[in-house]
């Protein structure tokens, strides 16, 4: 009997488990982990509705951003410049 040899990534068995319960189950999935329930869903909405979805997702990351900033914790790099 041979078993067929599986990459762990050089982690240990409880963070193998750990990981996998992390990375399966949530959804249909392709072969690549995209999973396409999310994928169905966000086609289902309208053109205007995927754009207001990301303008809201943008807010979001825009006021993180800023938050870090004002803690401290992030630097905007000197060469970016803002129109």
């Amino acid at each position: 009997m041979s078993e067929e040899f599986e990459d762990h990534l050089g982690l240990t068995a409880e963070q193998w488990a750990i990981f996998q319960k992390a990375t399966h189950g949530f959804g249909e999935q392709d072969e690549n982990g995209v999973d396409l329930s999310h994928l169905r869903a966000n086609l289902r909405l309208t053109p205007t509705q995927r754009l207001e979805k990301h303008q809201q997702a943008l807010a979001r990351m825009q006021e993180v951003r800023r938050a870090g900033i004002a803690a401290g914790l992030y630097r905007r790099a000197e060469s970016v410049k803002r129109a």
